[in-house]
């Protein structure tokens, strides 16, 4: 690969998601939500969270605030799993 097409591939953007905690629901419960309904989750408030690209886990990290104060989340990167690297 030459430095122009890696430099090129270096530009793409990825999709990335932060898990907080996963759940099932019914469909009955689907239907019944409303606002003001607390879902519960499978994850403790402590626990890391998953940082994932394109659906595959890269990293783990916790909330903290963003560069805009209280008024912004941002994640730190807490470890990052070695078959990402």
């Amino acid at each position: 690969m030459t430095e122009t097409s890696r430099g090129s591939l270096n530009e793409v953007e990825l999709p990335l998601t932060v898990v907080i905690g996963r759940t099932a629901l019914t469909l009955q419960d689907v239907a019944d939500l409303k606002p003001d309904s607390i879902v519960a989750l499978a994850a403790r408030a402590d626990e890391p969270l998953e940082i994932c690209v394109s659906g595959k886990v890269i990293a783990t990290g916790e909330l903290c605030e963003g560069e805009g104060g209280s008024d912004s989340l941002a994640i730190r990167i807490l470890d990052i799993h070695q078959d990402a690297a």
